[in-house]
Parts: structure tokens; sequence; C-alpha cells
């Protein structure tokens, strides 16, 4: 355990019983460069701490029954002191927060799952050129499990911005994800965010205002389907869009496998939505992928503001 030191110094043993923080685990903050001791002697390698380590040790185990990450840790100790402990401790519960938002959202998602099963159902596609019409959406930048709540807090504004200028819109509810091909290949992540942009389509352009934005759609060759039923299955009808393209030759020597939505423009139309309908079973989604780009509309490579 190590022996008293000299000058005031304290043994690591007696740093153990005065901060409740074991032997071992001293010797790896030590290691770690998270609490380095003060004083390591040459020959018998007993390493002894400063009496001013003694309030930082109590401090570090403080955090360390909270659970905070050992890099919180580490940053921690360039300042150990009791207001950064509470910095410390405020992400760390924002942290925590985080992670309860994304368990509840997916208590939510297999609760629904569980309680509308998923039936197959024969998707008719269809391929259409569409032309660039005008188009007012807000931009979100949110996580997968928060995308509902987002979709109902834009058709909200956006219905009572149109509703006080007098504007009906031409479409249900549409949201637009761009191509992104870092995704290529890989499973949904509920923690990375995705930017979505969701809107009316208009008889005539329109200006925006604050978040508000005013635009236009692009266009060129969509093929879709219309699924009903809930958002979560809504990545069946992937399979039969991109077959039926194949079928068509507008799609030539693609993997069926590595196509996923992310490498296409694509919107999904709110035919019938949950504001609409209470049953989820009767929900009604159109699905579009933009096979074949004609005019981008507002939707450039960074997609920037009208």
């Amino acid at each position: 355990m190590g022996q008293s030191g000299k000058d005031g110094r304290l043994s690591i043993g007696q740093l153990s019983s005065m901060s409740q923080i074991s032997v071992k685990t001293l010797r790896y903050y030590d290691d770690e460069g998270i609490l380095k001791a003060a004083f390591v002697d040459e020959v018998s390698r007993y390493r002894y701490y400063a009496p001013a380590q003694v309030e930082q040790a109590r401090l570090l185990q403080n955090l360390r029954f909270a659970q905070v990450p050992l890099e919180d840790l580490r940053e921690f100790m360039r300042e150990p002191t009791r207001e950064h402990q509470a910095q410390l401790f405020n992400r760390h519960i924002e942290r925590l927060r985080a992670q309860v938002h994304e368990l509840n959202s997916g208590i939510r998602s297999l609760t629904r799952r569980r309680d509308y099963p998923w039936h197959p159902q024969v998707y008719a596609v269809k391929g259409r050129v569409r032309p660039s019409v005008p188009l007012v959406f807000v931009h979100d930048r949110v996580g997968l499990g928060d995308l509902e709540d987002a979709r109902e807090a834009a058709r909200a504004e956006l219905s009572e911005y149109l509703g006080q200028q007098g504007i009906e819109p031409t479409s249900p509810l549409m949201s637009y994800s761009l191509p992104d091909s870092a995704r290529r290949g890989r499973p949904p992540d509920p923690r990375s965010l995705l930017d979505v942009y969701m809107g009316f389509e208009l008889e005539a352009p329109l200006a925006g205002a604050t978040r508000i934005q005013a635009g236009w759609t692009p266009g060129g060759l969509w093929y879709g389907t219309q699924h009903v039923g809930l958002y979560e299955y809504l990545g069946h009808t992937k399979a039969a869009v991109f077959q039926q393209a194949r079928e068509d030759r507008v799609l030539v020597g693609d993997d069926p496998s590595a196509v996923l939505q992310h490498d296409f423009i694509h919107v999904e139309v709110f035919c019938v939505g949950p504001w609409e309908c209470t049953d989820l079973s009767r929900l009604v989604t159109e699905v579009r992928w933009l096979l074949r780009l004609d005019t981008a509309g507002s939707f450039g490579a960074a997609f920037p503001n009208p």
C-alpha cells in the first residue's frame, strides 16, 4: 500500500483512505494521466501525492460514481474545480437525457410494430416525369426518432403561415431527403442526424419568411409507389421501386442490394397522415425516388437558401 511520505506528502494508501478511491484505481488514474502522483520514489517506486490532491481525488470520485466517461475525467483534471465539476455534470445530464429520449423513441416504435404487425402488400410502381414547381418548406436536422414530431411541427407551422395569406397548397405535406453516399450500405442509425426539407407544393412562387423558405422542387423522372400503414415499414417499398426501374432500363447494372434511397433525392408524400387518421394501419404515404434529374430546383449540392 505504500508508506507515509516526507514533507507532508501522502502515500497512495493514505490518499485511497481519504478519497474512497481504491489503490488499484488510483494506479490506473496515474497510468492514464488522469490523476498523476506528485512524486514517485526512484528506489521503491512508491507513489506519493500532495495534500491538495485529496480534494481533487474526492471531486474525481464524485464524477466517477456518476459514471461520467473517462475522457471527461481526464478533462476535469486539467481544471479540477467544483465549477468545472458542475459543468461536466451538466454535460453528462444532457447526454443521459438524449439516451432516455432515444430509448423512449425506440419503445414507441416497437410498441407500434407490435400493435400494427407488418402485412405484405403489393406495390404498384409507376414512373412519371414531374416538372419543377414552387415549394414552401422548412429545413430541420433531426434524428430518426424525431422525424414524425418534426413533420407534425412543420405541417402545423406551414399550414398556419399559408392560412394567414389565404393560400391553399397543391399537395399534401412532403418530406425531401437529399443523397447521402456516406451512409450507403450502412443500417439506419437512430443517433445520426438527417437533413429533411418538409413543405407543400404551390401554384405560384411565394416569398419565405423567418425559417420558412421558398423555392422549387427538383424536376425529372420520379419512380414511386404508395404504402399503406406504419412509417416503420416504408423500407419495404425500395426493392419494388428499384426492381421496376431496372426492368424499365432506367437503372442498368446496379446491384439490387447496394441501391439505397440515399443515392437519390427521395421524397415522402403524406397522403393520409396521423393528423387525419388515428388508425395508424390506414396511413397512406407515397414514396418517390428521383432517378433522372432534369431540373435541380432548390436542391443544389449544398441546397442553398433561395
